[in-house]
């Protein structure tokens, strides 16, 4: 199906970003009807999400499908040219153009450098920033849940698309929560420990509506969650996650190593408290 690319740019919705606290947003009807459909019509099948997360989660991300995309995306052309966009240098850029203002306190003279689409083998001058764009096809049942946490500090914007399947109720909860710590010292958590959910109040309520994006940038507290959810045997929460990030592939590096090395050393002390949550490093 041939879409206008241009529906998809941000800036076209003129979204209201928030950045008190984080920079993130809500977006209703964000694709076009048409375009909609035949992607609620191509999301995989349960049997397809091969992953599992240890609250539940079933997925298929882009690592799952290293030399598979062919095949996959083969009774799934929607998909591929909407993925495709999403890492098109036209997207990137309206993204961080919309981003910069907001992360400017958080990342300081970081908001300000150039993304750049990675490639293989590019460098970059020191107020560029390499990024690539990854993503995940994902079902939560009933029970399941992911606890609060901020993300890795690599990650600079996530995405959550909604794709409620027949059967969803509004009432079944699995909303979106962005929140923000009880306790100051928690704001700063690049290395992304997690916390209980008693441990954050509610900034907003992200409900599961058919179309919905919500997007939140990387910052220190850039608090998130899904609470259990408590919906029919069989009905999964089904989203399409995309994210912008420093390439996976140079994550290995010494200098990345030892950056993450710190985050954990330094700001561990404020989640001592909290083993149950932080049996595994998050993700």
């Amino acid at each position: 199906m041939k879409f206008d690319a241009k529906t998809l740019l941000l800036s076209a919705h003129k979204p209201d970003i928030k950045s008190r606290h984080f920079p993130y947003f809500i977006l209703d009807d964000y694709a076009p009807a048409s375009l909609f459909a035949k992607l609620e019509a191509e999301f995989p099948t349960h049997d397809e999400m091969t992953g599992r997360h240890q609250q539940g989660k079933i997925f298929i991300n882009n690592r799952d499908l290293v030399g598979q995309e062919d095949d996959f995306f083969a009774s799934r052309p929607t998909w591929r040219s909407v993925i495709d966009f999403l890492g098109d240098a036209a997207f990137v850029n309206d993204l961080a153009g919309l981003l910069q203002s907001g992360m400017i306190k958080h990342r300081y003279l970081g908001a300000f450098r150039k993304w750049r689409l990675d490639t293989d083998g590019v460098t970059v001058p020191l107020f560029q920033r390499l990024v690539q764009r990854t993503y995940e096809f994902s079902g939560m049942p009933s029970g399941s849940y992911i606890n609060p946490h901020t993300d890795k500090a690599t990650k600079l914007a996530t995405f959550i698309w909604h794709f409620p399947e027949p059967g969803w109720r509004p009432e079944d909860q699995g909303a979106t929560l962005l929140m923000a710590p009880k306790q100051s010292r928690h704001n700063a958590n690049w290395a992304n420990f997690k916390l209980p959910f008693e441990e954050l109040d509610i900034l907003e309520r992200s409900d599961v509506r058919p179309n919905r994006l919500v997007m939140f940038g990387k910052t220190g507290n850039s608090w998130h969650a899904v609470p259990h959810i408590e919906c029919a045997a069989g009905v999964y929460r089904r989203v399409f996650i995309f994210n912008y990030r420093g390439p996976v592939e140079r994550t290995g590096t010494l200098p990345e190593r030892a950056l993450e090395s710190f985050y954990r050393r330094s700001e561990g002390r404020r989640f001592r408290d909290f083993p149950d949550v932080n049996r595994k490093p998050g993700t």
